[in-house]
């Protein structure tokens, strides 16, 4: 879409312009939601060989011993206050659950908010029952792996491709809603050398790469030279690019998380930085092109209609 941060507000300013038919929506939503993700959720945290397990275990002696054990704790923090706002009525597993399920309903909402951020027409109930069904979709939406069929589960889920939703894995479900929320707030501000309400605007920014990032780093250490390499290049073209927000509501809050989990095996044997591309999934023809399908189609539709289409920042 067309970059024009002057001219079009950000999903979550517009807010305030919410409907009746867009929080009945929200409610559709969310219901479908939590019908369609439980099931799946409960059915990954029931398997062995996923990475529920583990951290299962991590949140089972957060609770018992009160002791952090791994710098991405939100997953496990999250579990250990459901677990102690219901008195222990539930079992951490089913904490993990409610947790795992509401981020998820979460993502939903935040889509649904940028839906209604870039389009500039009425909201009538049949725009925001679409929403609701765009939402769903691209949270159920996988790659076509057909060609792997054979492979077995793993291979027909993994192998090979690149993943665009991911159920094994509990603290990347967490981070999808985070990330998507402080794309939304930052990046069109970011595009602007002055923009209302800085301060809170700060505080927000930084408060959900904070979250992010003790969520799964992974999205923090992208995103930072990503950022920072596109306000070199604003700063070369001569475009505006927000400076402040950038050092203050990203680095800074970034930075200090990130140096406490650099530090937080300190004296741990094999403790450092390593470079490992393609570590989990090795790419493949014809997988990886495939992979990439559904997102470049939806590119190339975009660029056609340029000029037709609303643009979010």
């Amino acid at each position: 879409m067309a970059v024009q941060p002057e001219k079009q507000a950000i999903a979550l300013s517009r807010l305030s312009i919410f409907s009746r038919v867009d929080w009945v929506a929200i409610v559709i939503l969310i219901i479908a939601a939590v019908a369609i993700f439980t099931p799946v959720v409960q059915a990954m945290i029931s398997r062995p060989d996923s990475d529920h397990g583990p951290h299962l275990q991590v949140a089972t002696q957060l609770e018992e011993t009160g002791q952090i054990l791994r710098p991405q704790f939100l997953y496990h923090v999250c579990i250990v206050a459901v677990y102690r706002l219901l008195n222990g009525q539930i079992s951490l597993e089913t904490a993990a659950l409610i947790v795992e399920v509401a981020f998820r309903t979460a993502l939903g909402v935040v889509i649904y908010i940028l839906f209604c951020g870039v389009w500039d027409k009425p909201r009538t109930v049949r725009s925001s029952l679409l929403f609701v069904g765009l939402a769903l979709g691209l949270m159920l939406m996988t790659v076509i792996n057909f060609l792997s069929w054979s492979e077995g589960e793993d291979g027909r889920l993994s192998g090979g491709y690149n993943l665009t939703n991911v159920y094994h894995n509990p603290t990347s479900e967490l981070l999808e809603p985070l990330a998507l929320a402080f794309f939304m707030v930052v990046v069109p501000r970011l595009l602007r050398s002055h923009h209302e309400n800085r301060r809170v605007i700060w505080l927000v920014a930084g408060v959900l790469i904070a979250l992010g990032s003790i969520a799964k780093p992974n999205f923090t250490i992208i995103i930072l030279p990503v950022m920072g390499l596109i306000g070199v290049y604003r700063f070369w073209k001569k475009e505006p690019f927000d400076w402040f927000l950038f050092i203050l509501g990203v680095i800074i809050p970034a930075g200090i998380v990130l140096l406490w989990q650099f530090n937080f095996h300190e004296g741990v044997q094999g403790r450092g930085f390593a470079l490992s591309l393609f570590h989990y999934s090795s790419p493949r023809f014809p997988e990886t092109p495939l992979s990439l399908l559904f997102p470049l189609a939806v590119y190339f539709y975009i660029s056609g209609k340029r000029e037709k289409m609303p643009s979010l920042i």
